[in-house]
């Protein structure tokens, strides 16, 4: 799906400010995917997506089968490609243990940018091998 998002930069001709202005609409777009969709055992689903704007940003969601809302789990940089390095910044895997335990598991990332332990009722596991960009604080 490709969803568009415009910033609106005013554009001053004189000194009588933005009354003599024009406004033009910069377009940068935005690409999200749904990688995968893992089923659970109850009426929700998790989704891995992945999302390009300026950067890549992958998330984990979890989402009730009849509703549109979801809640955000995981998200993370994955690494940067390079041909000269094998990659091993494959999706998570995401596993349903039961109803109310999920596990995502990932071999390394970039960064990590959210990491909730419960949502909704669900209990969610980690196993991430190795953060590049390991806040140090």
């Amino acid at each position: 799906m490709r969803i568009w998002t415009g910033l609106f930069v005013p554009l001053v001709l004189g000194a009588g400010g933005l009354a003599a202005g024009r406004w033009w609409q910069a377009q940068t777009a935005r690409y999200r995917n749904v990688e995968r969709i893992v089923r659970g055992p109850a009426d929700r689903d998790a989704q891995i997506v992945d999302e390009i704007c300026d950067v890549s940003i992958e998330y984990v969601y979890v989402q009730r089968r009849e509703s549109a809302d979801r809640q955000l789990v995981f998200s993370y940089y994955p690494m940067a490609a390079s041909p000269m390095l094998q990659r091993e910044d494959v999706p998570p895997t995401v596993t349903w243990l039961d109803a109310g335990h999920l596990r995502i598991a990932i071999d390394v990332v970039s960064q990590v940018l959210e990491r909730h332990e419960r949502v909704e009722g669900i209990a969610v596991q980690y196993r991430i091998g190795r953060e590049i960009y390991a806040p140090t604080s």
